[in-house]
């Protein structure tokens, strides 16, 4: 999956992550115009957000990722 691809239909792809690959829902959250569905598939609250780009954009895009890193000193 290339995290720049943009996709026509974004209910299919959270179909595909819940149902397919076993993430869960973790919240649904909404303001201005935009909906957000937020998803997990670890012990976190959130490991994936979906939503739409943001208007005027023609592809989807990546707004931020985290990262756990365990270190052993």
């Amino acid at each position: 999956i290339k995290l720049n691809d943009t996709v026509p239909n974004m209910d299919e792809v959270v179909d595909f992550y819940l149902n397919i690959l076993g993430f869960k829902v973790s919240d649904y959250i909404s303001f201005s115009e935009i909906s957000l569905t937020f998803t997990h598939v670890n012990p976190r609250h959130h490991s994936l957000a979906f939503g739409p780009a943001p208007e005027g954009r023609r592809s989807a895009y990546l707004d931020h990722i985290m990262l756990t890193v365990s270190i052993s000193l």
